[in-house]
């Protein structure tokens, strides 16, 4: 414990930028991540659409799953 998962990746992105360009930020996260069971993209609501359009455009049923909405409580993450 005390310590972040191997796999585990966080990626900022806020709801003004533009998904076009921070898609080769989060593709290039889905590749290290992903060693052979997949990868599961979590996007909060209080971020806006982009985080979620952008993740969506990375989904691979199978591969890479999101799910969008997600309460991400900034008070317990070191």
């Amino acid at each position: 414990m005390n310590r972040r998962p191997l796999q585990l990746m966080q990626l900022g992105m806020a709801g003004q930028d533009d998904p076009l360009d921070a898609l080769p930020s989060p593709a290039a996260c889905s590749e290290i991540t992903d060693t052979g069971d997949g990868v599961l993209i979590l996007t909060p609501t209080s971020s806006g659409a982009t985080p979620a359009n952008t993740a969506a455009k990375l989904l691979e049923p199978g591969r890479i799953e999101g799910v969008a909405g997600v309460e991400i409580c900034r008070c317990c993450c070191a």
